[in-house]
């Protein structure tokens, strides 16, 4: 009996071990199988779209606008600083290139009178036409200008002013304008001087006719005079004084 008992144990310990080692076998055949990878499709871009925009398109700074099909000669657009954009191609409007201004020659203004226009010249107006006139840039008008009223005493100094840099008035004065508006009895004349270093030298003189009111200029032998920066310009009364003349008005043109 107890042989039989030992024999039926070690058939069922031999069955036992057939069955783990089946079960071992069928773990080792099912390992998983792993599926070929799918092939990556790459889309088509999207056909381009019409429309409207009904808002505000804002582009960041960073982004241009760009125009063409990714070649060599696009054209975009982009902000580049403060109310600046910057157009990278070249611009074209309707009837025209944009930005075209068509500037008429200064000569055609109806408000300028160019002579001989030179290198430096300056554009200085003129109030006798009410005109741009070009002057050269080393001549400026240089006006002395003053009124004296009530009448005058003997060798009176009327009018006396130190010259800032040098000018010169043309022969005779000319341009320079005097009135009086009381008129004289006698032809009544004021002296011209120019003072250096304290010493008087008549440059010319303003010469008002019996009972007139407008004067003429005369200058030093009918010359131009200059007076240097520092030099002091005078005008003096009549050595004989006339009891109605009086209230002098006077407008003296040089240039500098």
């Amino acid at each position: 009996m107890k042989k039989l008992i030992s024999f039926l144990i070690m058939v069922s310990i031999g069955a036992a071990a057939g069955q783990a080692r089946e079960r071992h076998f069928s773990y080792t055949e099912s390992r998983p199988v792993i599926p070929p990878r799918p092939a990556i499709e790459t889309p088509e871009p999207p056909e381009p779209q019409g429309g409207t925009v009904n808002s505000n398109l804002r582009i960041p700074s960073i982004f241009a606008l760009v125009f063409g099909d990714g070649q060599s000669d696009d054209v975009y657009v982009q902000k580049t600083s403060s109310n600046t954009i910057t157009v990278h191609g070249n611009l074209t409007c309707t009837g025209g290139t944009c930005g075209a201004v068509s500037i008429p020659a200064l000569s055609s203004l109806s408000d300028t009178t160019i002579t001989t226009p030179a290198n430096n010249d300056l554009l200085t107006y003129s109030t006798a036409d009410s005109k741009w006139e070009n002057k050269p840039i080393g001549v400026q008008p240089y006006r002395f200008s003053g009124f004296v009223a009530g009448t005058y005493t003997t060798s009176q100094v009327l009018f006396a002013v130190p010259v800032g840099s040098t000018v010169t008035f043309a022969a005779n004065f000319s341009g320079s304008q005097a009135v009086l508006q009381a008129a004289a009895t006698a032809s009544t004349v004021f002296i011209i001087n120019k003072i250096i270093s304290g010493t008087p030298t008549q440059i010319g003189s303003i010469t008002c006719g019996i009972s007139a009111t407008v004067c003429t200029f005369t200058s030093s032998s009918g010359l131009t005079q200059s007076l240097a920066s520092g030099n002091v310009l005078e005008i003096v009364a009549p050595a004989s004084a006339d009891t109605t003349a009086g209230a002098l008005g006077f407008l003296l043109l040089g240039t500098s």
